[in-house]
């Protein structure tokens, strides 16, 4: 990954996007290229915050950047559905800055007349939600469907999502008088920001649901069922469209994305495809070669070769029996490492079988390498 879009930002990984907004506003204001005129350093550091930005409050895009990492040409396709080429940004280059004001707007929902169409129907649509699903290492090998129940806001029966206590009827918004839009302070700044009683539309219901008040959503629980599929690793996210929050009074509906945590296995480590294990031999079994049988991630049973005279801490290799790669037909390997036993309770005569086998005397019991 040539760009680390949270060491940019100076966030955490788990950051979520109040975080993010609020780290995002420290540094736009810092790096903003008004307050640092012909300051090139600050221009080259304002372009990677903003960029950063872009990406991560999208939770789309920071998905599939989380996924597969980050490619310079604004396709972040991490495995979970692409954006297509391009500008991340819309085609709007690092030329053109915008203003100090465009920045409150971004940071604060801001409804200057440029944006005020882009930010009504993003108020208006469902938010999307996150959840997170522990699975074992077995199941990320395999794969597996697994049913979850939410508690969210869903489409509201009695009124079919309109919000209207029968046929729409609406009336001038008494917050902002018809404008959509109402001035916030903040410190020494006004900016505008939508109405939030009806969101940014200037009217509201003149007759809303009795159910749902006029919001169109009601909250209520719902089971999904949800397919994961084999060699889906720690921290991947499965996207579920429409399965998000409900839009107010009928708009769109947010996402659902559902964020992978695998167990800790008492035997497997795992390290992106390939799998790791540690096994203990006895003494003669390293002297003299052998055939064990053991199980791998998938339950079978496999026999391993033991190569004669083998050291403590030496690891063998078994291709194709790690993790199914994800999105592809084949596997990750599998590395056993060796624990050499030595039997630290043995009798005179064992000892003394010991020396004679290995025809040990004063000058052969140690080397120096």
């Amino acid at each position: 990954m040539s760009k680390d879009f949270y060491e940019i930002l100076g966030v955490a990984k788990n950051a979520n996007e109040a975080d993010i907004k609020s780290a995002y506003r420290k540094m736009a204001m810092k790096y903003h290229p008004d307050k640092n005129p012909n300051n090139k350093e600050a221009e080259q550091k304002f372009k990677e915050v903003s960029e950063a930005y872009e990406v991560l409050k999208d939770p789309n895009k920071r998905t599939n950047y989380d996924a597969g990492g980050y490619n310079p040409h604004g396709n972040y396709d991490g495995g979970f559905g692409g954006f297509g080429g391009g500008n991340p940004f819309g085609g709007a280059g690092f030329g053109d800055f915008g203003s100090m004001n465009d920045i409150f707007e971004e940071i604060f929902g801001g409804n200057g007349n440029r944006r005020r169409t882009t930010n009504t129907q993003r108020n208006r649509r469902g938010s999307d939600l996150l959840y997170n699903l522990s699975i074992t290492l077995e199941e990320a090998y395999s794969g597996v469907e697994k049913d979850i129940s939410i508690t969210n806001l869903y489409k509201c029966a009695d009124c079919s999502g309109s919000g209207a206590n029968g046929s729409p009827e609406y009336t001038t918004c008494p917050e902002c008088s018809g404008k959509g839009k109402v001035k916030k302070r903040m410190g020494f700044f006004s900016v505008d920001q939508l109405c939030p009683r009806c969101s940014g539309e200037g009217k509201t219901l003149k007759n809303p649901c009795k159910i749902c008040h006029g919001d169109g959503r009601v909250k209520k629980s719902k089971t999904l069922s949800i397919k994961i599929p084999a060699g889906i690793d720690n921290s991947m996210r499965i996207k579920l469209n429409g399965e998000g929050e409900a839009g107010v009074q009928g708009s769109l509906a947010g996402d659902l994305f559902v964020s992978i945590n695998i167990f800790k296995h008492n035997i497997f480590m795992r390290k992106n495809d390939d799998l790791f294990m540690d096994i203990s031999i006895p003494m003669v079994v390293a002297t003299l070669g052998d055939k064990i049988k053991m199980h791998t991630i998938d339950g079978k049973e496999i026999e391993l070769s033991i190569p004669e005279g083998i050291n403590n801490g030496q690891t063998l290799r078994v291709k194709g029996k790690g993790m199914k790669v994800f999105n592809y037909n084949n596997y990750g390997d599998l590395y056993v490492n060796i624990s050499v036993e030595t039997p630290n309770k043995l009798t005179s005569k064992q000892k003394e079988t010991l020396r004679e086998i290995f025809n040990i005397d004063e000058n052969q019991k140690y080397k120096i390498k």
